[in-house]
């Protein structure tokens, strides 16, 4: 958790149109994306990436309302 604290303290706000990804790579671990950007090295496992994403779109995200933008609802 402390590799996915880092990739958003890089900024205290995302600016109006940008863009956060994170992919999973078996063979190298999750990477996140600002702005296109890669945010360092690669971290974690498959188990690893699939919490990161129940934070914003699992069972009980920490903001429904973003959960509901990001999947279009």
């Amino acid at each position: 958790m402390s590799r996915l604290i880092e990739v958003f303290s890089v900024r205290s706000r995302m600016a109006p149109g940008g863009t956060f990804a994170m992919e999973f790579h078996p063979d190298k671990g999750t990477v996140f994306f600002i702005d296109n950007q890669q945010q360092g090295a690669a971290v974690g496992d498959a188990e690893f990436f699939n919490m990161a994403l129940k934070i914003w779109v699992g069972g009980s995200p920490v903001e429904p309302l973003l959960k509901d933008a990001l999947l279009g609802a």
